[in-house]
């Protein structure tokens, strides 16, 4: 099977967020799926499967299989754009259907909206964030949203990730500010997946563009996720969809024996 390493939001690499792509020819169980992303090693590694006219789309962490994961979504759109010429390709998934498309190596991503819609309260949490303008849950994803003060205080936080384990029934956490020079800046961190800080990450953006949206009073917004690495993630509201865009880059490519 045919693997490649793409680093997502971004057009440089060795920056954004690394995914692994592997082109599933044969039959393969999720045992092995699961024991190809530990060998991968990424925060999520795409398994591409074609079937009766159809792509078909899933996602592993090296501990678990995940229900969404933005970054690895472009990252495999980013493949067939570059090995088959697909410039539109729709791929079916644990969350549903995703139409991913190509435009001057922009790649737009269709996902659900998942807005932040419960307040939110954990004393561990609140002992770590005690600044938070205010903490909200989204039922949907099961990440949890902290507000920040300032784009400084989102840059500073330091995690405690042994810590954040110890919270239960959440999938993610992601910390928020409005932004110097974008609409917002954000970082999302996922020990429960076995993801400490994942460096840009494309299903945050699915609670973080409907919560600026309506704050911001915008459609259209510019993010920034402040890892290491960094990326910068374009989002458009359009109902109860997100459009998430941004590029990406193929770093490696080889097979799988």
């Amino acid at each position: 099977m045919k693997y490649f390493v793409v680093d997502s939001f971004t057009n440089t690499p060795y920056k954004g967020n690394p995914a692994s792509v592997v082109i599933v020819d044969r039959e393969i169980t999720e045992s092995e799926m699961l024991e190809i992303a530990k060998e991968m090693n990424h925060s999520e590694t795409a398994f591409i499967s074609y079937k009766e006219n159809t792509f078909n789309l899933r996602w592993f962490t090296p501990e678990t299989e995940v229900n969404l994961c933005g970054h690895a979504t472009l990252a495999a759109a980013k493949v067939l754009y570059e090995s088959q010429q697909l410039d539109r390709v729709c791929f079916q998934t644990k969350a549903g259907e995703l139409i991913v498309t190509e435009d001057n190596d922009i790649f737009r991503m269709n996902f659900p909206s998942a807005p932040p819609s419960i307040v939110y309260r954990n004393i561990l949490l609140e002992k770590m964030l005690p600044n938070a303008i205010e903490t909200l849950f989204s039922p949907i994803t099961n990440y949890i949203l902290a507000v920040l003060k300032s784009e400084s205080e989102v840059n500073e936080f330091i995690p405690d990730c042994v810590e954040l384990l110890k919270i239960q029934d959440v999938n993610g956490l992601i910390i928020t500010a409005k932004g110097d020079d974008n609409d917002f800046v954000s970082r999302f961190f996922d020990p429960w997946e076995g993801i400490c800080e994942d460096p840009v990450t494309g299903s945050a953006h699915c609670v973080l563009a409907p919560y600026w949206s309506k704050k911001l009073n915008k459609k259209e917004l510019q993010g920034k996720q402040l890892s290491k690495r960094s990326g910068s993630v374009l989002c458009r509201m359009e109902n109860d969809r997100v459009f998430i865009s941004g590029e990406a880059v193929i770093v490696m490519e080889g097979k799988i024996l």
